[in-house]
């Protein structure tokens, strides 16, 4: 029995089902905080990856066993974990619409799989946007995701607001 290869699409679905999954038990405040440490995670990664490498190689000697790439997605992944695990106990849940957090949600998932897709060396996401066209449309509006993500958590928290009112009238 042979294992398949590696899929990029089911690797994108599957990364936004768990982001789905997450925003529907943990709630939309823990999806839009944990959206927010995707945005520091993006600034490290963009900012502090390259200069990293240099200084890792400079130390080593040229010998540093670790890429850019992975030191990229290191920095872009690392606030999100420290974020989880230093709030992990405090979720305050609050009623909000399972549809606005899934949009979120689906959005925030496309910004991070659009950035950690952006770690990679050109060679490396020529290939993935050229097997995936899934991955292709992702990374193409990786600028539109950066910028469709704050507009859904402003229009949540407006929502959130007038579903508030009706309820007190």
């Amino acid at each position: 029995m042979q294992i398949p290869a590696f899929s990029i699409d089911l690797f994108i679905i599957l990364g936004t089902a768990l982001v789905c999954l997450y925003g529907a038990m943990a709630g939309q405040g823990a999806l839009i905080r944990e959206t927010i440490s995707v945005y520091v995670g993006i600034v490290l990664a963009s900012t502090f990856a390259e200069p990293l490498y240099s200084y890792s190689q400079k130390q080593a000697g040229g010998g540093f066993g670790v890429s850019q790439t992975i030191i990229g997605l290191l920095l872009l992944i690392l606030p999100i974990l420290i974020l989880l695990v230093a709030s992990r106990h405090h979720h305050i849940r609050r009623h909000t619409s399972l549809i606005i957090t899934f949009i979120i949600a689906v959005l925030a998932a496309m910004l991070l799989i659009s950035n950690i897709i952006a770690q990679f060396d050109p060679v490396a996401i020529q290939r993935i946007t050229e097997e995936s066209n899934l991955a292709y449309q992702i990374y193409t509006y990786k600028l539109a995701w950066l910028g469709l993500v704050p507009l859904a958590i402003g229009a949540s928290v407006i929502f959130h607001r007038s579903e508030e009112k009706k309820r007190r009238h």
